[in-house]
Parts: C-alpha cells; sequence; structure tokens
C-alpha cells in the first residue's frame, strides 16, 4: 500500500514542480469553460511544446502572467497545450503556434491577438481590455498598474538613451510615471499628467477617457500622455503640490501651463490640448520670423 502511495506521489511530482515553477495557469478540458466563466478575462496562449516559436516566447508569456495572475485577479493568463488537448485546440481553431485569444467573461467567441509578442505591446493590448470594462475593480487596476510600472522600468533599464526610451514607450497609449522615470519623461516638449490613486472613484471613472486621450495623441511626437499614481510616487505628488484627486496638469518644457481637477470630458481634454500645440506653433513661427529679421539686418 504505502510502495503504491509513494510511485502515485512520484509520477505526478513533475506536474506539482512544473506548475509552481511558472506563473501560467494550465487549462485542459476540465477547468476551461469554468474559468471563462467565472472569470472577466482569460487571454490564453495555445501551444506545442515543439514549436520552436513558442518557446522562444514563454519567458515573455511567464513574465506577464506574474504580473497578472495575482491572488485576487479577475483575469488571468493562462496557456493550452494542444498536444494533450487537441480537441480542444480543434474546438477553438487553432491552426498555428503559437495562437493568443482573448476570451471575455461568458463568451466563447474570442478575440485574436495578431499584435508583436513582446511585452510592452502585450501590455498594451491588456490595459486597452482592463481600462474600457466599466465594471473593472480596484484589484483589476492595480494589476494594470503593476504591469506598466514593470514595462517601464524594464525598458529605463535596457535604454539609458531618453529618445529611444520614450519611443518604445510610445507602444503604450499612457505612460506611467514613477519616481525612477520621471527626469526621463519630463524631457519631453509637453507633457500632460493625470495624478490619480487607485481607491479614488473618480480617477478611476476618469481612467478610460484618459487612455482614449493617449491613443488620441499616440503619434503626435511632441506631447506625452502621461500619469502618476500619488500612493506609489507620493513624493512626486508632495514636490507638486497635488491636493485634489484627479489633478491634470499639462507641462511644456517643465512648466505648469494647464492646470485643471475633477471630471473632464474627452472633448475638453482633447482641445486643452489641441490649443496648447498650437500656441507652441505660432511661437515658433514668431521666433523664426524674428530671427529672420535679424538676419535681414
Amino acid at each position: 500500500m504505502f510502495k503504491s502511495l509513494l510511485i502515485s506521489i512520484l509520477l505526478f511530482l513533475p506536474y506539482f514542480v512544473a506548475h509552481e515553477e511558472s506563473a501560467v495557469y494550465e487549462y485542459g478540458p476540465d477547468n476551461f469553460k469554468q474559468q471563462i466563466t467565472d472569470l472577466d478575462g482569460n487571454f490564453i496562449m495555445f501551444s506545442a511544446p515543439w514549436c520552436r516559436h513558442c518557446k522562444e516566447f514563454q519567458p515573455i508569456w511567464s513574465e506577464l502572467a506574474e504580473l497578472v495572475n495575482t491572488q485576487d485577479s479577475k483575469f488571468a493568463i493562462a496557456q493550452v497545450d494542444c498536444t494533450k488537448h487537441s480537441k480542444l485546440c480543434h474546438e477553438n481553431d487553432i491552426t498555428g503556434y503559437p495562437s493568443l485569444l482573448y476570451f471575455h467573461k461568458n463568451s466563447f467567441s474570442p478575440v485574436e491577438y495578431k499584435g508583436t509578442r513582446d511585452l510592452p505591446s502585450l501590455t498594451l493590448f491588456l490595459s486597452e481590455t482592463f481600462t474600457l470594462k466599466a465594471e473593472m475593480g480596484v484589484t483589476d487596476a492595480i494589476a494594470l498598474d503593476e504591469l506598466q510600472i514593470y514595462v517601464e522600468k524594464m525598458l529605463l533599464t535596457e535604454n539609458h538613451d531618453p529618445e529611444k526610451f520614450m519611443k518604445k514607450t510610445k507602444v503604450l497609449p499612457v505612460a506611467r510615471i514613477s519616481e525612477e522615470t520621471y527626469d526621463t519623461f519630463m524631457e519631453k516638449e509637453f507633457v500632460y499628467v493625470n495624478y490619480f490613486a487607485t481607491w479614488c472613484a473618480h480617477c478611476m471613472q476618469l481612467k478610460p477617457l484618459w487612455m482614449k486621450l493617449g491613443e488620441k495623441f499616440q503619434n503626435e511626437s511632441r506631447i506625452l500622455i502621461a500619469d502618476i499614481d500619488c500612493v506609489r510616487s507620493k513624493a512626486i505628488c508632495e514636490t507638486e503640490k497635488i491636493s485634489d484627486l484627479p489633478t491634470l496638469i499639462l507641462y511644456r518644457n517643465k512648466k505648469i501651463v494647464s492646470v485643471t481637477s475633477g471630471a473632464r470630458s474627452l472633448e475638453s481634454l482633447i482641445t486643452t490640448v489641441h490649443e496648447h500645440l498650437q500656441v507652441a506653433q505660432l511661437d515658433e513661427t514668431s521666433e523664426a520670423e524674428s530671427m529672420n529679421a535679424k538676419d535681414e539686418l
């Protein structure tokens, strides 16, 4: 009896060890439908162990899982081994590996992720998915915050050149500024900052609009749409004398040109940005004309 029990433990031991080593949840026929029903969202990689691209991508997928798969998260990063669960993969029309599908709660018609398979791009995809959910709770907002902070710290470490760093973080529609990245981000000509806290209800209501504002100006090289968490980056908020949340401050060359507090419409936010960009353009035109006049003298 003892011998057979020992053999059973030894047989199953590799499974448990492998499971503990990775933060990625393993899905199969026994739990797949239940997870789609229970959680607000499931981002699932369908793969095969012999797939070279899957092996190369696995470390990035694991990093994403470490950030999202927190104890109270309503979202999950998971994977399905199609060599073990071929029927499940066939049911989801998997024809190539890796395939990345996002399942909304109670929906078995997934959204296929076709973007670049790197952490910043995956973060952008999830940030859009998380923040545009009207019922997003504090726990999920914190998960997104962790994700953004991690990516920006990682990119800052890899890129000592501020311009290269800024270009890479433009993958995210809204840049998360922390004490470590503050000086680098503020080198931009215009920086529009949303000072917020995850416990602030008005801040959470503003967040989807702020994300849309970031998307609107994502390709505008002169401005950066950003936010600062006044809990995690308390020192910055104290220096800037932030007393109300959310507070929106537009900086031009590190100087404050606009301050507003409370709820705002997306249209008014866009107007604020356009007005200051136009003023800057007029200033540059005037300066150029003045220089030309001096040259003529």
